[in-house]
């Protein structure tokens, strides 16, 4: 019985948001969107391939922000790094508490 838990567990969970606040990570500003919820944002994010990092600026016009990594047009110190599973879709996203 634990062993069937565990594996629904598993499964269920897609995709994770880790919070990176706090840590200099260079990326590229890839897309922005027009929401201010965390899941939708995160969802922009994971539906683009090269997207790793999310975040929401608070105050902007498009606050949910896409990044991919790499380059040095933005040094991210704030948001979210979304960790894929080996599942193609995101049923289920774990949000940080």
């Amino acid at each position: 019985m634990a062993v069937l838990l565990l594996a629904y567990a598993a499964a269920a969970q897609d995709c994770t948001l880790v919070d990176v606040t706090g840590q200099t990570i260079a990326c590229t500003l890839i897309g922005r969107h027009e929401t201010t919820d965390l899941s939708k944002c995160a969802r922009k994010c994971y539906d683009k391939k090269e997207c790793v990092f999310c975040d929401i600026k608070a105050g902007e016009v498009q606050p949910c922000v896409l990044y991919k990594p790499g380059g040095n047009e933005r040094l991210i110190q704030s948001g979210y790094e979304i960790q894929r599973q080996a599942s193609p879709k995101c049923r289920k996203m774990m949000l940080p508490e």
